[in-house]
């Protein structure tokens, strides 16, 4: 994951993904791949909503971060 930042508004997280799943047309091996492919996303986006709640955390009086 890298953290880019165009301007002092914006930031953008970019994932890159790597497996060592073979890269095969088998239906299996395919069905396999997008089981990957979609774990992968879903522990993208939840990690993206802690980000998000921490940062909310932060700016709320009181917070202990």
């Amino acid at each position: 994951m890298t953290i880019e930042q165009p301007d002092e508004l914006q930031l953008f997280l970019r994932f890159e993904y790597a497996t060592t799943l073979p890269v095969s047309n088998d239906q299996d091996a395919v069905q396999t791949q997008e089981i990957v492919k979609s774990a992968y996303r879903e522990n993208d986006i939840d990690t993206v909503r802690l980000i998000r709640q921490y940062v909310q955390a932060k700016q709320e009086p009181g917070s202990l971060h």
